[in-house]
């Protein structure tokens, strides 16, 4: 990619997106140009939406100084507006088979592991889709004693393209039979 000569100030897209990244406190970022917000909203010219994820609630200054952070690491007089992330709830519910040699507990305490590490804020997690078959991979990979898993809820995808992801509910029931 050519260098403009930035001296560290962000003019495109993938610098903003370093700058917000490598913030003290920031677990993981994603900002929105106007094109992506509103292409026709005159009131969103020069302005960029920022939302992120962070180790621990901001207060108002601790906002602003980020704001601030941002406007002095700008190479040109945009405006910046910080977002807080939309949660989309997860229920996971699986059924789980084991091998008859496996210890079933073990095989339930590290599947329900696997999957809060799978939904857990951490950086460059902000705003990616997860797939049914990763939650089943993860289930599969936590333990060898799994045999299978049917994944009985989310029922679809969860494609939240730009959103953030709270941390999942769980809900693991044992099976009468054969798991």
């Amino acid at each position: 990619a050519p260098a403009f000569g930035t001296f560290e100030s962000a003019v495109t897209k993938q610098p903003y997106l370093n700058i917000v990244q490598s913030y003290p406190g920031v677990l993981g970022g994603v900002t929105f140009a106007q094109r992506e917000v509103n292409p026709n909203a005159l009131e969103w010219m020069n302005l960029i939406k920022v939302v992120l994820l962070t180790a621990s609630p901001w207060s108002e200054t601790e906002k602003t100084t980020f704001l601030n952070y941002l406007q002095n690491s700008s190479m040109y007089t945009g405006r910046f507006f910080l977002e807080d992330p939309l949660p989309t709830p997860v229920s996971v519910v699986v059924d789980i088979f084991c091998y008859p040699s496996s210890n079933p507990e073990q095989c339930e305490l590290d599947a329900s592991a696997a999957i809060t590490d799978l939904f857990a804020g951490r950086p460059g997690r902000l705003g990616f889709d997860v797939y049914r078959s990763d939650i089943i991979d993860r289930i599969l990979e936590s333990n060898p004693g799994i045999e299978y898993a049917i994944l009985k809820s989310p029922s679809s995808d969860l494609i939240v393209s730009g959103r953030a992801m709270p941390r999942p509910t769980l809900s693991l029931e044992p099976v009468a039979s054969g798991g």
